[in-house]
């Protein structure tokens, strides 16, 4: 078997990955206790997550010049749909969850 060594920067943005992720449902827990809704919450993560997404894809294009931000045509409507299942799924599961962590 082929093995790879990561590289620091690789290393690092696991790490950093792993700690939002897995801090994510307890600043969540701790931010409906302080008072602020699920819609609040779920509207502050996804922008915050834009802005790293948009942040990587602007690094990424400086270090390759011939990547594109731009989606094909043909790739419209599949990604319009995943990203309609992933939103309607989440917060489905996101509503439920904060409805069963609200009962005594």
């Amino acid at each position: 078997m082929k093995t790879r060594t990561i590289s620091p920067l690789n290393a690092l943005l696991m790490l950093t990955l792993i700690i939002f992720w897995g801090s994510s449902s307890v600043v969540v827990k701790i931010a409906l206790r302080e008072g602020l809704t699920p819609i609040p919450i779920a509207t502050f993560r996804f922008l915050i997550a834009s802005a790293l997404f948009l942040v990587a894809l602007l690094f990424k294009k400086n270090r390759d010049r011939d990547y594109t931000l731009f989606v094909k045509k043909k790739d419209a409507p599949t990604l319009l749909l995943l990203a309609s299942l992933e939103s309607l799924s989440s917060s489905l599961f996101n509503a439920r969850a904060f409805r069963w962590q609200e009962q005594p």
